[in-house]
């Protein structure tokens, strides 16, 4: 079931419809948006305000891509560890049968 949840980002308050199990996570993410941009603020203070936004999105967006890269990789590798396995398996059973 959707509700409504409050979200505060660089003094700002979001309003977002979440699903109930999924809430801690929004929280969660928010918090870490509101933290890295504050940071990028504090360590480039001479940068306009929306500038920290947009540069912590772009860091966001590659750390997704960089674990979606992972993940695929991860993944290749599985498949390929399988077909040698199932090439082993398929060479050790077809010994057996002659």
């Amino acid at each position: 079931m959707s509700r409504s949840i409050r979200v505060r980002i660089l003094n700002r308050d979001y309003s977002l419809q979440v699903e109930k199990q999924d809430e801690q996570r929004v929280r969660s993410i928010a918090r870490y948006v509101d933290t890295k941009i504050r940071q990028f603020q504090r360590d480039h203070p001479e940068q306009a305000d929306i500038t920290g936004p947009v540069i912590v999105a772009l860091g966001i967006a590659e750390e997704l891509f960089a674990e979606r890269e992972k993940k695929t990789d991860a993944e290749t590798d599985l498949h390929a560890d399988i077909g040698q396995l199932i090439a082993s398996l398929d060479g050790v059973l077809g010994d057996g049968e002659s």
